[in-house]
C-alpha cells in the first residue's frame, strides 16, 4: 500500500477524489442533451444530490473525513487541490455561469463563486444535515433539493430581471447582488 500512498491520509484523499469524479460523472450523464440552461442548473445540482442520497456512505467520506495521528495536519485541507477536485468545482460553476449567460449576463468572479458556493453549500446541507441527525424526520433530501434549487433559480432570475428593468451592467458584481438582496428584504 505505502508504495502507492505515502501515508493513509494520501489514500484517503485519492478515494475521496475518486467519489468526485463519480459524483460529476453522474450528474454530466443527467444533463447530457440539454440545452435549456436552467433546466441543465436544476437537472444538475439535482443528480448531485441524487448520487449522494444513493451512497450516503461516499458522502460521509468525502465531506467529513480528517486525517488522524501522525498524518493529521490542521493546516492541510480535507480535499487535494487536484483536477478532479476542481473539475468537480467546475462543473458546479458552469452550471451557475450558464444560467446567466442564457440571459445574456456575465458574473464578475467574486459574484459567481458566491453563488456557486451559496447553492453547492445548500443542496449539500440537504444532505448532511438529514444524515447527521437520523432520529430526526426530514422530508426526503430529493424534494429539499428541488425545493432549493428552485428558490435559488427564482432568486437569480429576480436578480437578472432587476438588471435589465433598471438596465445595469451586463457584468453584475457580488456587491450589486448583495444590494439587490437588500433592497429585496426592505420591500418584503
Amino acid at each position: 500500500l505505502y508504495r502507492y500512498f505515502a501515508t493513509k491520509a494520501d489514500l484517503m484523499y485519492a478515494i475521496r477524489e475518486e467519489h468526485l469524479d463519480r459524483s460529476v460523472a453522474y450528474a454530466r450523464e443527467r444533463i447530457e442533451g440539454e440545452a435549456n440552461a436552467t433546466q441543465r442548473l436544476r437537472l444538475g445540482f439535482e443528480a448531485l444530490v441524487r448520487f449522494w442520497v444513493d451512497n450516503p456512505e461516499d458522502f460521509r467520506h468525502v465531506y467529513s473525513y480528517r486525517a488522524r495521528g501522525e498524518d493529521a495536519d490542521p493546516a492541510r485541507p480535507t480535499l487535494h487541490d487536484k483536477s478532479s477536485i476542481q473539475a468537480a468545482r467546475g462543473f458546479s460553476v458552469s452550471l451557475v455561469r450558464g444560467f446567466f449567460q442564457h440571459h445574456g449576463l456575465e458574473p464578475d468572479e467574486a459574484l459567481l463563486n458566491q453563488l456557486t458556493d451559496a447553492i453547492i453549500v445548500a443542496t449539500h446541507g440537504v444532505i448532511a444535515i438529514p444524515l447527521g441527525s437520523p432520529s430526526m424526520r426530514y422530508s426526503p433530501s430529493e424534494v429539499m433539493a428541488r425545493t432549493t434549487v428552485q428558490a435559488f433559480i427564482a432568486s437569480w432570475t429576480g436578480f437578472i430581471d432587476f438588471i435589465k428593468a433598471h438596465r445595469l451592467t451586463r457584468q453584475p458584481t457580488a456587491e450589486q447582488f448583495l444590494a439587490y438582496l437588500d433592497t429585496v428584504a426592505r420591500l418584503a
